[in-house]
């Protein structure tokens, strides 16, 4: 259980902590008003969003056909209803995402991307077995999903933050900082750190009244259930278990709290591996034990009698055990006053503020899609000004060795290791991150580290921007940790993992970041400047999702060069001539392998479908083929139609069957997009953000319809619904993606009987058995062969000769009478 099951706990057996509230009623009463609403923009209520565990809220809950790879538009129309929403309740809303690898989660992130791949394969499972969208609750989220959601609230005009180092202490120490009034989040690490006010994120509902209803917990309330004085809480939070001290350190001592003569203790003897005790039990047995404790302030004692049944390794557990209390210690509102107090020998402190920072307004002036945040507190004038005398004397050559004599062994030195640099670039409108303490660095499990050489140096300038980009969310956060850690993460998504058809979206992209890292760090300079024969070697660690990968160490991926010398990163980002701009754009579709003529023609690909069919193209170059003539046709005609707009129409749209194909070609596609995104980013943005949006040229569903009418017809016209506009977008797109590609389509294969049960789902699809079809049986586009002399009689013979496949008109005299598809057996040329 750990820290990780406590507010579970809360909600079953404290009702009086939790308490349904409005958050417009709660900005209303905190005004004190006498109107019946707030004065919009004056004094509002500041609620940051831990948009990691409100990823789920955010995109709109679990549509009904969720798995059909991302609905996105009706996405958006939740978060723009969220914003309206929060602008007549005068609520200021700062999201938070997660932009740090925290290493000392990642065992925690292996479990979760395992329990993910198990969710996934039961609900590939039954599209397989009924040809239905799954139940909610094995709800997978998109690929890219907080990346969609960071452009959609950028694009809403909601601020969006980024963390760096440790997510939860990063959402913390800004609040703190910034005098926002609560937090809505949904770990239990909120209630130990002990913010104004910390409310679900997994119960937030926005009403069609409005209202953003959702749940508050009171930790005060929790407090007299469990009848401890607030100084204990923190002890009783090491005590459960979290990322530092895991629980099962902690096992031992759990069972003995519990006595010999509990009937649980029965049960723990006959299992023959470890088990914890339920979370209802030992909650309040741990909270009776911290209550009895005589001296809470000597954790030395304390540990040493934790762990008296300990055998081996007894200092380790206890410093783990001292290392977690201070952790979550350094939380709490006390630590921020100290911290006040010794960083500006005065304390800014009163009663009506309870202990933070005055606070007149929100961080930003109403911030738009691109607006930095601005620090409103009265420290703002003092930091400022000695940041700026410390980056004037900085050096990142010197800092940077400094901090590699610091670092591990096995690990190799990186660009965001040096402390002065995070210190110097961190202005004051962002979290101060010199203030974590060392321990939020905790040192890697052996099996976890690999030995990679050293990270070849970067341009201060680009650190500096590519920090400050991140750290307003508006970069991949995979740019910023390859430029400083070297290290990237790629989880999970709805694929068959064990099914012949596509290779693993996680290695199928790996071409693509291959050539940014060698963007990133600009190796072919490296070459060009000293004459070598080889490259820099560059080696990112990744750690991908897919079948052969036991998840013991992330995967050693050397940067790989472009086919032609690209300039260095630091004009790539800060060049303003127009031929750097040609050379973003250039090094962007070298990436994305389609850099072609007609790929910058708005006249065969729109502006905003660059994106769409630089990974279609991609996606073409993979042999055995992977995308079939039909499917192509599904991407195209659904990014032109104009019901991708139409979120209402959208949602009343019926699908009649969903196949696991289609399901992964919407994953696999959406991969794509993430890692063109990326390119985008590393190259300098030369497509704008407003246009690399997913709404505007896909939504899953829509895919899923299109694919259904193109199994079932064999006219583009019948795709576009009779359109011919739409199929002259159409076919000018698919010109530009296949313009120099041979390419020979994947070939259809038989449809599957549905009484094939779950046991047959990873030998799908089945060999062709050579054996002659019946009328009802024959896959879509196949010829049926015809023996010796079955040349067919008259026009009823079904082995009669095709007629053309773009079908024929009847005209007599000047009025046409008469027209016709192709015939069925042509679909064989789709394949």
């Amino acid at each position: 259980m750990g820290i990780t099951g406590f507010l579970d706990y809360v909600e079953r057996n404290c009702p009086q902590a939790c308490e349904r509230v409005d958050l417009g009623q709660v900005a209303l009463k905190r005004l004190n008003t006498r109107r019946g609403r707030a004065p919009v923009g004056q004094n509002p209520l500041n609620v940051i969003v831990d948009a990691d565990s409100c990823l789920h809220r955010l995109y709109g809950g679990s549509f009904t056909d969720w798995v059909c790879g991302g609905q996105w538009n009706s996405m958006f129309q939740f978060i723009d209803n969220l914003a309206k929403a929060c602008r007549s309740h005068n609520i200021k809303l700062v999201v938070f995402f997660k932009g740090s690898l925290d290493t000392h989660h990642t065992h925690e992130w292996i479990k979760q991307q395992t329990q993910g791949r198990n969710t996934a394969y039961q609900a590939l499972c039954h599209v397989h077995n009924k040809g239905t969208p799954p139940p909610k609750v094995w709800f997978v989220p998109p690929v890219a999903l907080d990346t969609c959601i960071r452009l959609a609230l950028r694009q809403c005009g909601i601020q969006t933050v980024s963390s760096f180092r440790d997510h939860q202490y990063e959402v913390i120490n800004y609040l703190r900082y910034h005098g926002c009034q609560g937090v809505l989040a949904q770990s239990a690490d909120f209630l130990i750190f002990d913010p104004p006010q910390v409310f679900s994120s997994h119960h937030l509902k926005l009403t069609r009244k409005g209202e953003l209803l959702t749940l508050q917990y009171h930790v005060n309330e929790i407090l007299k259930v469990l009848d401890l004085h607030p100084e204990r809480f923190v002890v009783f939070a090491a005590l459960l278990g979290n990322h530092i001290l895991a629980e099962e350190d902690l096992a031992v001592f759990q069972w003995s709290l519990l006595g010999p003569e509990h009937p649980l203790n029965g049960l723990r003897a006959r299992a023959n591996q470890l088990v914890l005790p339920p979370c209802d039990v030992i909650v309040p047995s741990i909270a009776e034990y911290v209550r009895s404790i005589p001296n809470i302030n000597d954790e030395d004692a304390i540990a040493r009698e934790v762990f008296k049944a300990t055998k081996s390794g007894l200092e380790q557990k206890i410093s783990k055990f001292k290392a977690c209390v201070k952790y979550y210690w350094n939380g709490t509102r006390d630590a921020w006053s100290r911290s006040r107090k010794n960083n500006y020998g005065r304390s800014n402190t009163s009663s009506a503020s309870g202990g933070y920072p005055s606070f007149t307004g929100p961080s930003p002036s109403s911030p738009g899609p691109g607006d930095d945040l601005q620090c409103q507190s009265q420290y703002e004038s003092q930091e400022t000004s000695e940041l700026s005398q410390r980056m004037s004397s900085l050096n990142i050559d010197q800092e940077k060795t400094n901090a590699d004599s610091h670092s591990s062994k096995e690990e190799p030195k990186t660009n965001g290791d040096s402390e002065s640099v995070d210190d110097a670039e961190g202005l004051a409108k962002s979290v101060d991150i010199s203030k974590i303490p060392s321990l939020m660095s905790q040192p890697v499990a052996p099996c976890f580290s690999i030995s990679t050489p050293p990270l070849p140096h970067v341009a201060p300038e680009v650190l500096r921007i590519a920090r400050h980009r991140h750290e307003n969310a508006m970069l991949m956060p995979q740019v910023y940790q390859i430029l400083s850690q070297g290290e990237i993460r790629l989880g999970y998504t709805l694929e068959d993992e064990m099914g012949p058809e596509f290779t693993p979206s996680a290695l199928m992209f790996r071409p693509i970041r291959q050539k940014i890292y060698g963007l990133l760090f600009s190796i072919q300079q490296y070459y060009s400047a000293n004459n070598t024969e080889e490259f820099p070697r560059v080696v990112i660690k990744e750690w991908c999702v897919y079948q052969e990968n036991t998840m013991q160490q992330p995967d050693p991926v050397e940067a790989m060069p472009l086919d032609w010398v690209a300039p260095p990163i630091s004009r790539m980002w800060l060049g303003r001539e127009s031929e750097d701009k040609s050379f973003r754009l250039r090094a962007f579709l070298s990436c994305m392998s389609s850099d072609t003529p007609s790929m910058l023609k708005t006249a065969f690909v729109a502006r905003h479908a660059i994106l769409l069919c630089c990974v279609l193209r991609y996606m073409m170059h993979f042999s055995p083929p992977m995308l079939r003539e039909h499917e192509l046709d599904a991407f195209l005609s659904q990014s032109v139609s104009p019901i991708l707009n139409q979120p209402k129409a959208l949602q009343e749209m019926k699908i009649s069957h969903i196949t696991t194909r289609g399901i992964q070609l919407g994953a696999i596609f959406m991969r794509g997009i993430e890692a063109a995104m990326m390119a985008n980013d590393a190259c300098g943005s030369p497509i704008p953000w407003e246009l690399c949006c997913p709404w505007l040229y896909f939504d899953g569903k829509l895919f899923q319809y299109k694919l259904s009418r193109a199994v079932n017809s064999s006219h583009l016209r019948d795709m576009c619904d009779g359109k011919m506009d739409q199929v002259g977008k159409v076919e000018r797109m698919r010109q530009a993606i296949m313009e120099g590609l041979a390419y020979d389509f994947a070939r259809s294969r038989p449809t599957l009987p549905t009484h094939i049960g779950i046991d047959h789902l990873y030998s799908y699809p089945p060999p062709i058995p050579p054996m002659d079809y019946g009328l009802n049986f024959r896959p879509a586009g196949q010829m049926v062969h015809q023996g010796p002399g079955g040349k067919g009689r008259g026009r009823g013979s079904i082995y009669s000769r095709p007629m053309n496949a773009r079908g024929g008109r009847l005209e007599v005299a000047g009025m046409v009478v008469g027209e016709w598809a192709g015939s069925d057996g042509m679909r064989a040329t789709r394949r």
